[in-house]
């Protein structure tokens, strides 16, 4: 049967062609989420959304852009989900990929394809590579003991193991890596672990053969590739690989035990599949194949640039697994000049979860909000250095203040004074005024460069510096009072200025909220280009015909942003506060030495990971911990799971002055011997 290539995504950019040369391409990638559920707003932030901006900034900006996305059909997940659903596992990468089809129009991703891995052009690919990697010495066949369950009769892979994470004591951790911590680790490391088919405990270790990735003889090229690339990333992915680069490079076992996925080219292995992280990195290459015949003018080109965009519990897999296989094969494989990881959204003091239901999905959003308020809002808020909490009273804000107060407002107000006392023609302008000019054009170079960077808040900094300007210029003028006091060709000279403006916005804002930028554009009834400005220009003719807008956007009130609240935030009775906890171990951090990787018990978790850089740390020392989803007294946001220098704290080791019990800060607190861990601690 053939499998499907995936489907087109067709979004209206405007702009016009531009000619292209090697130097010229830009590669771009966002990671590929799985098809076990729908997409929710840390998906969308986490990857989607700034691979889309980046994009679209780039396209604006003359360059010649392959973007590409789409579904990781393959793995564990996929698997588990088919058969808890009843349905065919083909069936069932189906209905999830039309579903995340659906939200990726429904928020204006603008990748030039949004495919699937399951499919022929995938399977060929990644026989060729293995192949390749294979002809090199690079595979090697072990025999090693898998988690094998009698009662399911059948080795269990990833997704069908679960067990309690050794890490940090979560009781659901997957068999490879746990979605609470992202720790990953061995499968005979799981505590307590189970089926996730039939939730049988009769689980054990049982002798198989697997093939595994020399990773351990390509680790010194890929040190040496790191150390030049990666101090091009953002922060958070530049720190974890480095994590990953103070170890020696584990050789990592590239097939499984399922009976969905890319099965194995090699004989002795007919009944096996390749490792989802082996297939998945490649995807974006065969969904590049699908989308463009010239597809290796990026790929096979060492002077594009190739930026690539997730959240941080896949950097090791982009910046260790992938960037090996590329470079072992030496054959000029494009690797990754922009490594643009985010850390985690949380959602009232926890992660979003779409295998627990946690958080706000995108086909709800869609219908709470329209795609721009979100875009918008989101990307104001990136969880860019730290792990962030979405609130709906912080969506709102940012919506009234900036979109519909600031931006919405100044377009509105120019519009429909100008047809009042002009009609619907642009007024005449009058002498450019350069004070203005200076301001425009100097938030515009801050813009610019923070896109270039992929710094997104620091963008939306300047982006809305750009809106107060328009508007701190209006109230300046008093075009009103101008046209009040007789004064017409003094406010048709402040008012064409601010039309020039209107036009600006759109061009500014479209990689951000592409439909507002398209309605802003569409005022004029001569259309112009969405090209990126590099100054302040004045493109809206005298007497150009405009018609007045509806509202932008819309503002959202209190009881809208209480309701949303209630029904998907509901208050939590069993409130989470500060505990009793002992401190099991302590061990030096890798990278910083004024900080700890403290091991701590709080009576539940008994192997719970916490950055502190207090120098009373000591094995054996009872103090209190404030975990994930507590909110201390001088603190407005509750505590959230941090990465911190490259190491992961699942909560916080608190001192006097955290708990407002004294001023003392530096330390942590003591307790007696008698402080019964896991209490809830009191004052």
């Amino acid at each position: 049967m053939r499998r499907p290539v995936g489907r087109r995504i067709f979004i209206k950019i405007n702009g016009v062609q531009f000619m292209t040369n090697k130097s010229n391409k830009y590669l771009i990638t966002s990671a590929l989420p799985y098809v076990n559920g729908e997409l929710h707003l840390g998906h969308l932030i986490g990857c989607l959304l700034p691979s889309d901006i980046y994009a679209r900034f780039c396209r604006a900006r003359g360059r010649d852009v392959l973007y590409v996305c789409g579904a990781d059909e393959h793995g564990t997940p996929v698997v588990v989900g088919a058969a808890a659903d009843g349905m065919s596992i083909q069936d069932y990468a189906n209905k999830w990929y039309e579903k995340h089809l659906r939200a990726v129009r429904d928020f204006n991703l603008s990748c030039d394809l949004y495919g699937r891995t399951h499919t022929e052009r995938q399977e060929k690919l990644i026989h060729e590579l293995f192949a390749c990697l294979d002809a090199q010495g690079l595979i090697e066949e072990r025999e090693t003991l898998q988690p094998y369950s009698a009662t399911d009769n059948m080795f269990l892979a990833d997704r069908q193991l679960l067990g309690t994470c050794p890490k940090c004591g979560y009781e659901n951790a997957r068999g490879d890596q746990c979605d609470k911590c992202s720790a990953t680790y061995e499968a005979d490391e799981l505590i307590n672990p189970r089926s996730a088919i039939s939730g049988a405990c009769d689980v054990e270790m049982r002798p198989t053969k697997n093939l595994f990735f020399m990773a351990s003889r390509v680790q010194d090229v890929w040190r040496k590739w790191l150390k030049s690339h990666a101090p091009k990333w953002s922060k958070t992915a530049s720190a974890i690989a480095n994590g990953w680069a103070s170890d020696e490079l584990r050789d990592t076992s590239i097939t499984r035990d399922l009976p969905w996925g890319i099965p194995v080219n090699k004989p002795g292995y007919e009944n096996k599949v390749f490792y989802v992280w082996f297939d998945a990195p490649w995807g974006y290459v065969s969904i590049s194949q699908a989308a463009r015949e010239n597809w290796a003018d990026w790929w096979k080109n060492p002077n594009a640039h190739y930026a690539q965009f997730m959240a941080k519990d896949n950097v090791k897999f982009h910046a260790v697994f992938f960037p090996e296989q590329q470079l072992a094969m030496n054959d000029n494989w494009k690797t990754v000049d922009m490594l643009k990881s985010m850390n985690f959204l949380n959602f009232e003091g926890g992660k979003f979860s779409k295998s627990q239901h946690r958080g706000v999905f995108l086909d709800s959003a869609i219908e709470i909000a329209p795609a721009d308020a979100w875009r918008y809002a989101l990307i104001a808020s990136a969880p860019e250095t730290d792990d962030t909490d979405f609130t709906f009273a912080r969506f709102a804000d940012i919506v009234n203040k900036d979109l519909n107060g600031m931006l919405g407002n100044f377009v509105s107000r120019v519009c429909k004074l100008t047809a009042k006392n002009f009609g619907t023609n642009v007024p005449v302008a009058g002498t450019v005024d350069a004070d203005l000019k200076n301001q425009i054009n100097e938030k515009i170079t801050e813009l610019t460069t923070a896109l270039d960077a992929c710094e997104f808040r620091a963008a939306v900094v300047a982006l809305r510096g750009l809106y107060a300007i328009g508007n701190e210029y209006m109230t300046r003028c008093e075009p009103w009072t101008l046209v009040k006091n007789g004064d017409m060709a003094g406010a048709a000279a402040v008012l064409n200025q601010c039309f020039q403006l209107i036009d600006l916005y759109a061009r500014v804002s479209a990689p951000f909220i592409p439909n507002a930028a398209e309605k802003m554009q569409g005022i004029f009834t001569d259309k112009h280009d969405m090209t990126w400005p590099d100054a302040f220009e004045s493109r809206i003719a005298d007497g150009a015909e405009f018609v007045v807008p509806e509202n932008l956007f819309a503002r959202i009130d209190d009881e809208t942003v209480t309701e949303l609240t209630e029904k998907y935030a509901p208050r939590d009775e069993n409130k989470i506060v500060p505990i009793v906890a002992k401190i099991v171990a302590v061990k030096n951090h890798p990278t910083r030495e004024n900080l700890h990787i403290l091991t701590v018990d709080d009576g539940i978790n008994h192997e719970l990971q916490i950055v502190c850089g207090a120098p009373n740390v000591r094995a054996g020392l009872i103090g209190v911990l404030a975990p994930v989803g507590a909110t201390l007294p001088n603190m407005k946001k509750p505590i959230s799971q941090r990465t911190v220098a490259g190491t992961e704290s699942f909560g916080m080791m608190c001192s006097g002055a955290e708990l407002g019990t004294s001023d003392s800060g530096d330390e942590i607190i003591e307790l007696g011997a008698d402080a019964k861990i896991g209490d809830a601690y009191v004052k």
